[in-house]
């Protein structure tokens, strides 16, 4: 019998209901795995046409649909389009070094990077979504990795000592986030649930920070979306899962 995927196997783990079946889950699953799986191309048309990225994300779906997935998991990290990023990931010194540097960086455009880039991988995402599934994840990044992105782990240590500099990277940043987010869900019907440890913090741990839960909770009920929170063993997150009500 051919197993055929349900994304409420998904939307039912996530709220702590008992599922028809225990839902498969991978945050991220190699490119270059799935091709030896499958025999099929995926990397080679990440930077392509419209015409080329459905192509990916047909084989990159259908990998997900034989192996026995309920859902297809995919991000796009605001990291990968921030001017002057890098040092999260060591490839390049934290740019913003000083009250000069945060003032003087462009905040204004990030969002519209994201956009201008990302979203024609989320359309092709979406044509190509098999029958009986949805996707997990959407904007890659919290908050805390993309100001040490931009400042890097030491400068951030640094300004620790420096009170209202900390506290207007965290609520630039936030900020930036939220509103990424805002357009996303309202763009998006191929998304069933979103988890990010940094997509709200706990205010009594990191007031600096202004995605409160009280702001995500009224937003997402206003895109008619069901939200869980769950801590984790770092009291200072929480885990996100938001999905379509039925």
């Amino acid at each position: 019998m051919t197993y055929k995927p349900n994304y409420q196997n998904i939307v039912d783990v996530a709220l702590n209901r008992k599922p028809q079946r225990i839902p498969l889950y991978e945050h991220y699953v190699s490119y270059n795995m799935i091709e030896k799986i499958t025999n099929t191309q995926l990397s080679r048309y990440y930077w392509g046409t419209p015409e080329e990225l459905r192509l990916m994300f047909a084989n990159y779906t259908a990998f997900f649909r034989d192996y026995g997935y309920d859902a297809v998991s995919f991000e796009c990290c605001v990291t990968d389009i921030l001017p002057h990023g890098g040092a999260l990931s060591g490839s390049g010194k934290g740019y913003i070094d000083s009250q000069e540097t945060f003032d003087a960086y462009p905040w204004e455009s990030v969002k519209e990077l994201y956009i201008n880039r990302f979203k024609p991988y989320f359309d092709a995402l979406a044509e190509s979504m098999p029958d009986g599934m949805k996707a997990i994840g959407g904007v890659g990044n919290g908050v805390f990795e993309i100001v040490q992105d931009l400042v890097g782990y030491e400068n951030l240590c640094i300004f620790f000592e420096e009170p209202e500099l900390y506290a207007s990277l965290f609520e630039k940043v936030g900020q930036i986030l939220y509103e990424i987010w805002q357009w996303f869900l309202k763009i998006t019907v191929t998304f069933t649930a979103f988890a990010d440890s940094e997509m709200t913090w706990d205010t009594r741990v990191t007031p600096c920070c202004p995605m409160r839960t009280s702001e995500n909770t009224s937003f997402l009920s206003t895109q008619g979306l069901s939200i869980l929170f769950t801590n984790t063993a770092d009291p200072s997150f929480f885990t996100v899962a938001a999905r379509y009500l039925q």
